[in-house]
């Protein structure tokens, strides 16, 4: 494991691992659980918002993740107005549950995006071409979501990173669940009933 020093049962070492070698992996395998969790943000009227994104990098060293998304996107506001935000990945095959909870912001590094921009594959940059942003009404399900030679997208794509000040860690096991939250800032954490 990555993790800061601290006191860590060597148990909770073991699956705090796991989980980090589930996000890893994540990173690579189109097909992993953990490259698709759920970010949960909190609307203007103190509701939740909670969308499936793709993790497009993780730092085991602090547990940061950083996530892509459309800059029009009504999360972009909510993290602007609230920093807070959670993030859930579950890999059904490993039973296990990851939650992050901490600070997510938007990045504005034009050289990070642009990097990121150049990066990603082709396939996705129609993504960031609709005329209008996630969620707006069209009249129909057949209407063109992207602008072909209107714009390449890149002004409207933006990232999300988020830097955890909890981890909660949840396997699943027929023996008996196991629940470990640690903080990855001083390296402390302890079991917790699942």
């Amino acid at each position: 494991m990555n993790s800061a020093p601290g006191n860590i049962p060597p148990a909770a070492g073991v699956l705090l691992a796991k989980a980090q070698a589930l996000l890893s992996d994540a990173l690579t395998e189109r097909d992993a659980a953990c490259r698709y969790p759920v970010l949960a943000t909190a609307d203007a009227e103190g509701g939740a918002n909670a969308r499936i994104l793709i993790l497009r990098a993780f730092d085991a060293e602090c547990w940061r993740v950083t996530l892509h998304t459309d800059r029009r996107s009504a999360k972009v506001c909510e993290i602007g107005a609230s920093k807070a935000a959670s993030l859930v990945f579950y890999d059904h095959g490993a039973a296990l549950q990851i939650r992050m909870r901490g600070t997510a912001a938007i990045i504005r590094d034009e050289k990070a995006l642009a990097n990121a921009w150049r990066d990603l594959p082709e396939g996705n940059k129609p993504n960031y071409r609709s005329a209008g942003p996630p969620g707006a009404f069209v009249e129909s399900t057949d209407a063109a979501p992207a602008r072909p030679g209107e714009t390449d997208g890149y002004e409207n794509f933006a990232m999300i990173r988020l830097a955890p000040d909890s981890v909660d860690v949840l396997q699943l096991s027929p023996q008996g669940n196991r629940r470990y939250r640690f903080d990855p800032v001083t390296g402390q954490g302890s079991w917790l009933v699942p």
